[in-house]
């Protein structure tokens, strides 16, 4: 669903610095406050911007000034269906306002009703999120925790939201797909770059399906380990409680939790083995003052929500063939090969049946090519 939004001159210089390499939120805030007003700076001689910016961010934004129209880059986004909210705009969500290091702009595909401010007059309310993150290398329990609880806070109609990165996060998606209900995901690159390159047909059907792909980053920024770390205070913002499914000591799930602690946004810990690797997030975050939760029932409750009815069993619509393919990968993981021996069937057959059902989200592959349920 796309939102009437009247842009203006200010988003344009929005829009235009958040295109300059080395020129981010921190830094606009110093220029507005230098010079004034959002155009003042935009517009201010070399010799006073020097006193602002290092050499090399000057040369960059002298350059980029001079040859690039901030209109004509606007109109050029939203030809390629991608649309924008900048900071000056009402509709720029709140929750992101607020926050330390606002983005400049936002650069969605999708449905930008799902994180664009509301009015005050509208009736609609939004319904509450949840952001779902974890281990990229996460390990069986952690999957099974992550469906557990996913399946019933997107049952409920809870706003899923993640990275859309590989593991804990790509499954909370496509868990959110299956129930129908929205999801979010907050990519640490620009708009138009999908990574890991496995997820974009998962990328496609959250655009397609009613949900939101959105980035600080403009179209083109490619994949770099900071800019992670910069989104996960997007993720944590864009929701009312944050739930770690599992990582270790290592994990940028970790700078997910702190700036949630930072934002005022409670930290849900499932259950977890104390002595596992994995583990590690659950008993460091519990004793930062994370809020362990037995079930998902334990975030309806601290939401305030009533429970729903538990949802019935998933009636799946296969075909004799898939259901035979399923009835294997639900006892455990396999791999095609694995398939193709057991069910003695062409490993040309078995891909296109596995390529179905993982584009309907029943299954999903992990880093070792094995195919699981969803």
């Amino acid at each position: 669903m796309q939102l009437t939004i009247t842009y203006s001159k200010l988003s344009e210089y929005y829009l235009a610095f958040s295109h300059v390499p080395g020129i981010g939120p921190y830094k606009v805030q110093q220029l507005i406050s230098y010079f004034g007003t959002i155009q003042a700076a935009y517009g201010a001689p070399a010799d006073q911007l020097s006193r602002i910016m290092p050499t090399r961010t000057l040369k960059e934004f002298l350059t980029f000034r001079s040859e690039k129209d901030p209109y004509s880059i606007l109109q050029n986004l939203l030809k390629r269906d991608i649309q924008i909210l900048t900071f000056d705009l009402p509709q720029y969500p709140e929750c992101l306002r607020n926050i330390a290091s606002p983005p400049l702009c936002l650069y969605i595909r999708g449905d930008m009703t799902l994180i664009a401010q509301q009015s005050i007059d509208s009736t609609t309310q939004k319904p509450h999120a949840i952001a779902v993150v974890g281990s990229r290398e996460c390990t069986m329990y952690g999957r099974w925790l992550t469906e557990l609880f996913t399946s019933r806070l997107a049952s409920a109609g809870l706003t899923i939201v993640s990275g859309m990165a590989e593991g804990i996060d790509a499954l909370a998606h496509t868990i959110a797909l299956r129930f129908k209900t929205a999801t979010i995901a907050v990519l640490g690159s620009g708009i138009d770059v999908v990574y890991p390159k496995y997820n974009e047909n998962l990328y496609h059907r959250i655009i397609a399906e009613g949900g939101t792909v959105m980035s600080e980053f403009p179209p083109g920024t490619r994949v770099n380990r900071g800019l992670f770390v910069s989104r996960n205070r997007l993720i944590s913002a864009l929701s009312d409680g944050v739930l770690i499914i599992e990582g270790t000591s290592r994990s940028g799930t970790l700078k997910t939790a702190e700036h949630a602690g930072l934002q005022g946004r409670t930290i849900f810990l499932p259950p977890y083995n104390l002595n596992a690797e994995y583990g590690y997030t659950f008993s460091h975050l519990m004793q930062q003052g994370g809020t362990f939760v037995f079930s998902p029932d334990d975030i309806f409750e601290h939401l305030h929500i009533k429970p729903p009815a538990l949802p019935p069993e998933l009636t799946l619509e296969l075909t004799p063939a898939q259901a035979e393919l399923m009835s294997f990968i639900r006892k455990e993981v396999a791999t095609p090969d694995e398939l193709s021996n057991r069910l003695n069937l062409p490993i040309t057959t078995i891909l296109n049946r596995l390529s179905e059902l993982e584009i309907a989200g029943y299954i999903a592959k992990n880093t070792l090519g094995e195919y699981y349920i969803c």
